[in-house]
């Protein structure tokens, strides 16, 4: 190909990504290896240490593991494949509850292991507990892309939420 016809095409090729903006990096299925992952370090390191701090409190104390999982988006999957796909590459996974946000997009999903998916089946309070604290997290995204602000108030809400009803339920059997 002449080195002209190279260089016109290149030219387009750059004109069409400054008037439509780059094409998003789309995020593969993670392999998460602690209770936060944050694939572009788009959270704070204040906000991903409380985030971690309260899901390690909350494994300890109620043996509840939630991994968060922050992304741009969730590729060329549907939010709920993406999560499943991330659970599987997470040790223990049948013990998780995995929580994913796609800032780009204000997406949230979840995705639960077998042993909770089976706790739940079998207990309707623990189920609506769990239930209503994914709605929370759910309702503190407010714009779209999120800030790394509300990014973290989804996670931080959720735990909260799960350990107030655990707390709860304890006390109440």
């Amino acid at each position: 190909m002449p080195r002209i016809q190279r260089l016109g095409i290149a030219a387009v090729m750059a004109a069409v990504m400054l008037v439509g903006g780059a094409p998003a990096v789309a995020t593969e299925p993670l392999t998460p290896s602690s209770y936060v992952t944050d694939s572009d370090s788009f959270l704070s390191d204040e906000q991903r240490a409380k985030i971690e701090t309260d899901a390690e409190s909350l494994n300890s104390k109620y043996h509840v593991p939630v991994y968060t999982v922050i992304v741009p988006n969730f590729s060329d999957q549907t939010p709920s494949e993406w999560c499943q796909a991330t659970l599987t590459k997470v040790r223990d996974n049948d013990k998780v509850l995995l929580y994913a946000v796609g800032y780009e997009e204000g997406i949230d999903t979840y995705c639960f292991g077998q042993e909770i998916t089976q706790w739940m089946r079998n207990d309707s309070i623990v189920k609506g507990d769990v239930d209503s604290a994914l709605s929370e997290a759910h309702r503190t995204y407010k714009s779209t892309p999120l800030t790394s602000k509300e990014a973290a108030a989804g996670p931080k809400t959720l735990i909260n939420s799960l350990r107030s009803s655990f707390e709860t339920y304890k006390r109440i059997r």
